[in-house]
């Protein structure tokens, strides 16, 4: 067992070797903790809209970010027929930390493009980040065919 003295103004105090291996395992944890806790708040969660159910009657409502990224994960609500209108403006600037820097991830891509409606009623997505240079046909909307998109300011 070692023991470390400090000397310092008329004190001296002395710390053994087990002592400093809990203080160093103590803010290894802390550290650890911090940075999962940082990853978490940086995460983006795909939540599905909570009003409608993709009819023309009755269009998902897309009202937040999470909202916006379920639409960019959820490839099965990109079929025809299948209808969104946005119901608020969105603040898009938090994609800039999302997939490892590439930002928002596309609606529609080369394996399956984006069919369905999408009506932004006005509202707009401000600060998207998007960075993804070896990817063609790059924005809010990748691949698209016979789809309708509208009313975006």
């Amino acid at each position: 067992m070692y023991i470390l003295s400090v000397f310092s103004g008329f004190m001296i105090y002395s710390i053994s070797s087990s002592t400093i291996m809990k203080k160093i395992n103590n803010l290894f944890i802390l550290l650890c903790l911090a940075f999962t806790c940082s990853n978490s708040l940086m995460a983006q969660t795909a939540t599905p809209p909570s009003s409608g159910d993709g009819s023309s009657g009755n269009p998902y409502q897309i009202a937040t970010l999470d909202n916006l990224y379920w639409l960019s994960q959820t490839t099965s609500v990109w079929d025809a027929d299948i209808y969104f209108i946005q119901t608020a403006n969105i603040n898009a600037s938090a994609t800039s930390t999302w997939d490892s820097g590439a930002g928002f991830t596309l609606i529609g891509n080369g394996d399956d493009s984006f069919y369905g409606f999408y009506d932004g009623n006005e509202h707009n997505i401000s600060g998207i980040y998007i960075n993804r240079p070896s990817t063609e046909y790059v924005g809010l909307f990748g691949y698209a065919e016979d789809e309708e998109i509208k009313k975006f300011i």
